[in-house]
């Protein structure tokens, strides 16, 4: 898998890798492959749910004394692995917070989700992004500057043209949602951005994805996204 050199080239720095588990291995395999790190008998490497198991606060205490403690052997960095951080209970993502904000040079994390929708924003805001190419399906993601100098019917007719092939099914109209949220997210760490209509977007895109959640009708999703954004 190739990875963005922005990403290769970091001095530090926690990262927010999105997509499916099966792609987050490749990502692995090909990050400890090009910083020439070693998965076993490594001090210098954390991995955190390494079972699917429930991360709790007590985990986020053990990735804290990981960091503190003085770097020895040959490696360089110091990496910690966050597997399905999604299920990450609010309480420890709230405790995870400083240590992202207190990284020093060559101390990553990376957190893996395959949707952002459960990650708190002052996660995400704390993230850096990277979108895994899928070995599967194209992710789609909804353009919101496409809608933005519609009118209300404008809107709802285009939006429910552009997700017709998603109204039959609340799975792959959520995944969208989630891409698009994730996607508008990851901008907001851009220079400059339209903070106030961004946020706004990104509140939609959650409202809607909670809608779904709550098993509300697609095409009633969609209309009443279209008509907030």
């Amino acid at each position: 898998m190739k990875i963005p050199a922005h990403l290769l080239n970091s001095q530090k720095g926690a990262w927010l890798i999105v997509g499916k588990e099966k792609d987050f291995s490749l990502f692995l395999d090909s990050l400890f492959a090009n910083w020439q790190i070693k998965r076993e008998n490594n001090p210098q490497l954390l991995l955190l749910n390494p079972e699917g198991e429930k991360v709790g606060i007590d985990s986020i205490r053990s990735l804290k004394k990981f960091f503190s403690r003085k770097k020895w052997g040959e490696e360089k960095r110091k990496l910690a692995v966050i597997l399905k951080a999604d299920t990450l209970s609010g309480e420890a993502q709230n405790a995870l917070l400083k240590t992202l904000e207190e990284l020093k040079t060559d101390e990553f994390i990376f957190l893996h989700t395959p949707a952002t929708a459960n990650i708190l924003p002052t996660i995400a805001s704390r993230c850096q992004f990277f979108h895994l190419p899928s070995s599967g399906e194209k992710e789609v993601c909804l353009n919101l500057e496409d809608f933005a100098f519609c009118s209300i019917p404008e809107r709802i007719a285009k939006g429910e043209k552009q997700l017709s092939s998603f109204m039959n099914d609340p799975e792959k109209l959520r995944a969208v949602l989630e891409s698009t949220l994730t996607f508008y997210q990851q901008k907001l760490t851009q220079e400059n951005p339209p903070l106030f209509q961004i946020k706004k977007w990104l509140e939609v895109c959650q409202q809607a994805i909670e809608m779904l959640k709550a098993n509300i009708k697609p095409i009633s999703v969609v209309d009443w996204l279209m008509m907030n954004l």
